[in-house]
């Protein structure tokens, strides 16, 4: 009998073992699946499949985790936004039923909404130790690295490089500085994981004192700066002072101090850079003339529009601001005049998939809108719980990172649709899934939480 618990105990942490290891492998492809795809163009079939494969394999590794829980008799476990979440979904389906949005349209953008949440849901129903958490740290940062060496290149020789890896030619200079794109396809992802990698640095470095992680979060960071771009450069700040803020054995003078400290640094070094583009997206967006002729103004105020005539509900799913309203061009558009705008136009739609926000509102309504938010609001609670939960340093590091990536990736939201595009979304959802998990072990381990 011992002998067979102890055959099973090994087989158990095999087969984990192996999981990991997967999602391991899929987060690399998801960091390169854009580049892949585009050095498949001339082969349409395999390129399709390509692009489709991050949604796929997420809802193919959850199923199979849950069919495996459920054959073996176990618990699917629960978490505290799964009401919110159905009542999410159930709205948007209901949603795109009365608005008749044909079925593909609404089940494929269906897809795109929860598979940021499939992986979540995956970690929750995986037991992560430190050791594995100290495997995907490893594993990523090493990753990050490759990215940042690459970059490197890209800003030194970027049409060459370009050209070499049959990658997006454009170069987009900003005052006078290429924004970088290493291995991705646009400065944006760049930029994102070059500030995603910089918080989880900077979390370790507070919670572990290691000159390594200072290092790692200063290299991530000049490589976010590198990528010019606004939204992940203000992200990253504002990470990196409420990561300062958030740990919970800190005392004020040493917050304030580094608080100040990381100011006066990113004044000395990118203040000027940064006040530019600041300048430069006020007067490009609110200090214009043709503040309707912007694509993404047209696209928040005419969200709202669009939930006030529907309300309480929106036009459906595949239907406003989302790759399937542009893929399948909505007649929405045209209902409201937005097809004359440059880059919202059936011939040029570059520009639909500009946002997140005005998708949400434009497609399930205020209601929608309600119940996103309040599940990024769980999250924020709960992980800032654990942070303040007995543990190790190794494992608050992390819950602090996961925190503050959240907050990097609302800065994002304003102008990308980050929570359902790959591959943020999937590194976002995940890291909250590990974090959910890792709470869940401690409180085994610590039971004194609710005394």
């Amino acid at each position: 009998m011992l002998e067979a618990q102890v055959t099973n105990e090994v087989t158990r942490r095999k087969n984990a073992n192996f999981i990991h290891l997967i999602l391991m492998i899929l987060g690399t492809f998801m960091l390169l699946q854009d580049l892949i795809s585009n050095n498949l163009s001339a082969i349409p079939f395999l390129r399709n499949i390509v692009k489709s494969m991050d949604e796929g394999f997420s809802l193919i590794i959850l199923a199979l985790i849950l069919f495996e829980r459920i054959i073996n008799r176990k618990k699917i476990l629960k978490t505290n936004i799964d009401l919110v979440l159905i009542a999410f979904l159930t709205i948007a389906i209901i949603t795109s039923l009365i608005k008749r949005v044909p079925f593909f349209i609404f089940g494929s953008q269906l897809v795109l909404y929860i598979k940021g949440f499939c992986l979540f849901y995956i970690f929750i129903q995986l037991n992560i130790h430190k050791n594995m958490l100290k495997s995907y740290l490893r594993f990523f940062l090493a990753v990050g690295l490759i990215f940042f060496f690459f970059g490197i290149i890209d800003l030194l020789i970027p049409t060459y490089f370009r050209t070499l890896l049959n990658n997006r030619e454009y170069v987009d200079y900003r005052f006078g500085i290429p924004s970088v794109q290493s291995l991705f396809t646009h400065p944006v992802f760049f930029g994102w994981f070059m500030s995603f990698c910089s918080l989880f640095c900077f979390a370790y470095f507070i919670n572990n004192k290691k000159t390594v992680y200072f290092i790692g979060a200063l290299l991530f960071a000049i490589g976010c700066i590198l990528s010019v771009r606004a939204k992940a450069i203000f992200g990253l700040v504002a990470g990196i002072i409420i990561t300062v803020q958030i740990h919970p054995q800190s005392k004020i003078r040493i917050k304030i101090l580094m608080i100040i400290s990381i100011i006066i640094i990113f004044a000395v070094f990118v203040g000027t850079l940064a006040v530019d583009l600041l300048q430069q997206k006020i007067t490009s967006y609110l200090l214009t003339e043709n503040f309707m002729e912007i694509s993404r103004n047209v696209l928040y105020i005419k969200s709202f529009e669009i939930a006030v005539d529907n309300f309480p509900i929106g036009v459906g799913m595949g239907r406003y601001a989302s790759w399937l309203s542009r893929a399948y061009y909505s007649p929405v558009y045209d209902e409201y005049n937005i097809s004359r705008v440059y880059g919202l136009s059936r011939e040029f739609p570059m520009f639909i998939v500009d946002t997140f926000w005005p998708m949400i509102i434009g497609e399930i309504g205020f209601i929608g809108l309600a119940l996103f938010i309040l599940i990024i609001i769980i999250f924020f609670i709960t992980i800032f719980k654990a942070i303040s939960f007995p543990q190790d340093p190794y494992t608050r590091a992390f819950q602090m990172g996961a925190f503050t990536v959240i907050i990097e990736c609302i800065f994002e939201s304003i102008a990308s649709p980050v929570f359902v595009n790959s591959p943020i979304a999937f590194f976002i959802f995940g890291s909250v899934g590990i974090s959910y998990s890792l709470h869940r072990t401690n409180k085994t381990l610590f039971p004194i939480d609710n005394p």
